[in-house]
């Protein structure tokens, strides 16, 4: 009786996937795999930007419900101008010139 249902589960299963397997005589490009891969990457990238800016955002609105100012916490310098060395000797020879002259 056990071998009976064993034979009929085997031979089920056997017809089920002979049934159900389909048999594909086709060739895939190289280009089509490349360009598979090309459209799951920016759907990845597209969906990780997305997640980023929208947790950027909730936590820009949870800082401003909370009263956290980050900005107060930074150090600030000032502006460093540098003057090039050549321009100001140019300017003081044709100051010296102009001296001279009068």
């Amino acid at each position: 009786m056990k071998s009976m249902k064993l034979i009929l589960i085997a031979a089920t299963v056997y017809i089920c996937v002979q049934l159900l397997t389909l048999r594909s005589y086709a060739y895939i490009d190289p280009s089509a795999v490349t360009f598979s891969i090309q459209i799951i990457v920016g759907i990845v990238v597209a969906a990780g930007a997305t997640v980023g800016i929208i947790l950027t955002k909730l936590k820009k609105n949870v800082k401003n419900k909370l009263g956290i100012d980050l900005e107060k916490k930074k150090e600030t310098e000032d502006d460093l101008v540098i003057m090039d060395n050549a321009t100001e000797s140019d300017d003081t020879q044709s100051d010296q010139v102009e001296r001279r002259i009068k």
